[in-house]
């Protein structure tokens, strides 16, 4: 008797060594990247480490559920993916994981998102994009619902913003625009439309104190090239307040004398 519990002792004892070895092979360690999405062409992917190859990739998308053993997931829109992993451990080692899949950039002092190349902003994107999916629409073509919007993201201290949506009564090139806007008057400062130059001088911080009155996000509207936006900011108390003032005391001066 007392041989039969020692062997029964050690039998339990090498099934729990052995479970904890298959355990521990079943740890899987999982780092997610991702690409900025445009339209239809971003991509999520997995690094694995661990566990007992080959794995298998159960991605989650607004879609529905894919199950594949591709570690990268393509032909995204931008928005949250999820993926579970399970590896071929026949203890079931899995990991779970999730990242955003970006779209193009947006005017914000901690953006690191790209541009699509047209200078069209993250959630100016997203009106047209996300409306179309709504409908069950294109994302392109033909059937498809064009959308038009303007967001920049800036705070309210001091500061006169404008959007602005410009019917012209002929085509215009977008250089021949700019050209115009840049030689309206001597208080005009035209932005470049990108990232770097929209953050750094389309603020309430770079127009406080001063006259001058910068324009930016100047763009051409899908709706035809007579159609533009563009996006201004001010000085509150001087364009508002302080400058008003004094064009009235200047024209009650000259009208005494």
């Amino acid at each position: 008797m007392r041989q039969f519990i020692c062997i029964t002792a050690l039998f339990l004892a090498m099934v729990g060594i052995s479970t904890k070895v298959l355990h521990a092979q079943a740890q899987i360690s999982v780092t997610m990247s991702a690409t900025p999405a445009c339209s239809l062409d971003g991509s999520a992917s997995a690094s694995v480490t661990g566990g007992l190859p080959p794995y298998t990739y159960v991605w989650h998308t607004n879609a529905g559920s894919i199950t594949t053993s591709n570690s990268t997931l393509t032909g995204l829109p931008c928005g949250y993916i999820a993926v579970d992993i399970h590896d071929s451990n026949p203890w079931g080692g899995m990991a779970q994981a999730a990242v955003i899949v970006p779209g193009p950039f947006e005017i914000s002092a901690t953006s690191t998102n790209e541009t699509c190349g047209d200078g069209v902003a993250k959630e100016e994107w997203k009106g047209d994009a996300e409306l179309n999916k709504i409908l069950g629409l294109p994302s392109q073509g033909a059937g498809h619902i064009p959308v038009e919007s303007i967001c920049v993201r800036i705070g309210a201290m001091r500061c006169h913003s404008q959007a602005l949506t410009i019917k012209l009564r002929r085509s215009v090139s977008l250089s021949d625009v700019e050209s115009i806007l840049a030689s309206g008057n001597e208080w005009v400062n035209l932005v470049p439309n990108n990232k770097e130059a929209s953050i750094a001088e389309l603020t309430p911080t770079a127009v406080t104190g001063r006259m001058h009155v910068p324009i930016g996000r100047v763009r051409p509207l899908v709706m035809g090239q007579e159609y533009y936006t563009a996006f201004t900011v001010g000085d509150q108390l001087l364009w508002g307040a302080a400058e008003p003032l004094r064009r009235m005391l200047r024209i009650l001066l000259n009208h005494k004398t």
